[in-house]
């Protein structure tokens, strides 16, 4: 059994460990700690149960996301990198912001202390944005449009031969035997995600201000969808009929796999990035395509219609969206580019005053919360300031 003075400085030094305030020295001495029977256990022991404390309160603040959010998280594996318990539990508790100008702010979002950095304290933003609360539309082939609000609705009774649920995870079809390929398109606003599980079992998951036209039944030699926005897939497999995504000047062709396609208008390029399995990703225009493994990138860029590769994508990155998150890793990214991703969550106009600086943020932040939130913590850093008017947010060196 461990003396209660080691056990008292292994949790102090724990402590420093989360919070990422342990020094070279404290690290050694934690090092030599662990050499004592019974320490690793009890470190073990109190992190878990850190951790669990942890991801009660951040429940409690995910109350609003849809029960489709919760079935998305086993079928993701993650290849790029394998956080470590101490990241884990700093990023379940905390935002945690770094500039590459080298500011870092760890704030930990489920206490109600207010941080300070460089000994100055701002005041709150004095509006505030929640996510619009709208629903998921489905056109249907004659042109009636159905609002996905988890009720049943006569119109769903068929289409070319499938039935379909309105559940509350999501959209799901069921062939029948007298099938016929007649289109649907799901729709999502600004702020809403959802679920489409198409005739042949593929599963397909729209973040915000995305779209999807699909067949209500496969019957031909080729299941091809085409999509706006961003969707996560997880294809059904089928060695005889392949899966076709057109993606802007994108196409995508696979068997079964799950992978991810970015085709945000405003983005320069479209991304699709594969999680498991194997695609193929074409640009017809210029008659290019490539073949992606596992954690790899293909970008078909807009203007100078060129297909690039990324070996070593970041899929925590990539798909943070599907867990209520907004990642930016690697590089981190422009102001420019977290406010796109605000933009389209929170249904925001965005305008931006003077000289805005070229710094690059690495940040990992929940989309549960009021956007006053995450621009307080971005704001903190002090290299860009933020004013909310009405559904306005104005951008300030």
């Amino acid at each position: 059994m461990m003396e209660k003075n080691v056990e008292e400085r292994v949790k102090e030094l724990i402590v420093l460990k989360i919070t990422n305030k342990l020094s070279e020295e404290q690290s050694k001495e934690l090092d030599e700690l662990r050499k004592i029977p019974g320490v690793n256990l009890f470190i073990e022991k109190m992190t878990k149960e850190y951790l669990v404390e942890e991801i009660k309160v951040i429940k409690k603040l995910d109350e609003r996301k849809s029960l489709v959010w919760d079935s998305m998280r086993p079928g993701i594996e993650f290849r790029k990198k394998v956080l470590t318990l101490w990241q884990r539990v700093a990023i379940a508790a905390s935002f945690v912001i770094v500039v590459s100008g080298g500011v870092y702010l760890y704030f930990n979002m489920t206490r109600n202390n207010d941080p300070v950095v460089a000994g100055k304290k701002q005041d709150l933003l004095q509006q505030d944005i929640l996510p619009p609360e709208g629903t998921a539309i489905l056109t249907l082939a004659d042109g009636r449009k159905v609002a996905l609000d988890g009720k049943q609705n006569p119109a769903l009774a068929n289409q070319g031969g499938s039935s379909i649920s309105n559940e509350s995870d999501g959209l799901v079809y069921k062939q029948g035997e007298a099938a016929k390929e007649v289109l649907n398109t799901v729709t999502t606003p600004r702020g809403v995600m959802f679920s489409v599980t198409m005739a042949d079992g593929t599963r397909a998951w729209l973040n915000t201000a995305s779209s999807i036209r699909y067949p209500a039944a496969f019957t031909g030699s080729e299941r091809r969808v085409t999509i706006t926005g961003e969707v996560y897939f997880d294809v059904a497999k089928d060695a005889k009929r392949p899966f076709i995504v057109m993606a802007d000047n994108s196409e995508i062709r696979v068997l079964g796999t799950q992978f991810n396609v970015n085709a945000y208008s405003n983005e320069p390029s479209v991304r699709t990035t594969l999680v498991t399995g194997k695609v193929e990703v074409g640009m017809p225009a210029i008659n290019d395509k490539a073949v992606l493994k596992p954690g790899q990138q293909a970008r078909a860029q807009r203007g100078d219609a060129a297909l690039a590769l990324i070996k070593n994508a970041d899929l925590e990155e990539v798909t943070g969206w599907r867990n209520d998150k907004f990642v930016f890793q690697g590089e981190g990214a422009s102001i420019q580019d977290i406010m796109k991703q605000l933009q389209r969550y929170y249904d925001i106009d965005v305008e931006y005053q003077g000289k805005i600086p070229d710094d690059h943020f690495v940040a990992i932040m929940p989309r549960s919360l009021p956007i006053s939130r995450i621009l307080q913590v971005l704001q903190k850093t002090e290299r860009i300031k933020f004013r909310i008017d009405d559904r306005k947010v104005i951008v300030m060196p």
